[in-house]
């Protein structure tokens, strides 16, 4: 199994960890065991900075999920907001340098959300198959960001990167209070074409919310269509 966790990001998870069951505010988790032994690919849906490590907490610290993130995400700017004042974009601009530097740590696949830097994203799908190869985890927030407003569906990569890899799907549903983990997806690859991925990916995502309900018949009607010829 490919050893992907850096110091960064075994250190920030048993902060996060510890910080939040001092505060009362740990979330409960629920279908640890539907995570597989060898590699996988998270796909969670996205409400807030913390999301990555509350799930990556629900891993093995050794193998850690190597997170996709929006390359300004390593921009200390990207926290500041229009009309803040330039006192509260100051101390924004701080916590962003900070939170960038945890960022570049934990050794993330960054990507360019908007699609004009290709070659930034190709050679993080390139680099996020080899982990899967090597029994790595691999972490994509599909919905792009927990700005829901500015948020146009989602990203579909990660669909053309189960099916290149041939790595089971993981998803899990997050909120402040409780981690749902599914079971693992797999996709019959004789079955289904790459330009149905986005009817694939919406599935997926309405997997996920169908974990936030606990509607268990979705659940298994969705997990068999997966497995047959539907798309």
């Amino acid at each position: 199994m490919q050893k992907t966790a850096t110091w960064t990001y075994a250190i920030t998870c048993y902060l996060y960890r510890g910080l939040s069951v001092l505060i009362g505010r740990a979330p409960s988790i629920r279908g640890r065991e539907n995570i597989p032994a060898g590699g996988c690919i998270v796909v969670a849906n996205h409400r807030s900075i913390m999301d990555p490590w509350c799930i990556s907490w629900c891993f093995t610290m050794s193998n850690g999920i190597k997170w996709m993130a929006k390359m300004e995400s390593v921009d200390p700017r990207d926290f500041q907001r229009p009309g803040a004042g330039w006192i509260r974009n100051f101390f924004l601009l701080i916590a962003g340098w900070f939170s960038a530097q945890i960022v570049r740590g934990c050794d993330v696949l960054l990507v360019d959300r908007e699609g004009k830097d290709q070659a930034l994203n190709l050679k993080s799908l390139a680099r996020a198959s080899r982990l899967l190869e090597k029994g790595g985890i691999v972490g994509i927030f599909p919905e792009g960001g927990i700005d829901k407003k500015k948020a146009e569906g989602f990203f579909e990569g990660f669909i053309s990167l189960a099916k290149r890899t041939e790595m089971p799907i993981v998803p899990i549903y997050i909120d402040g209070k409780r981690i749902v983990i599914g079971k693992p997806i797999t996709f019959d690859l004789k079955c289904h074409e790459l330009n149905n991925r986005a009817r694939l990916a919406a599935d997926v995502m309405s997997l996920i919310d169908s974990l936030r309900t606990e509607d268990n018949e979705r659940i298994k009607q969705l997990v068999a269509s997966f497995a047959g010829a539907g798309y």
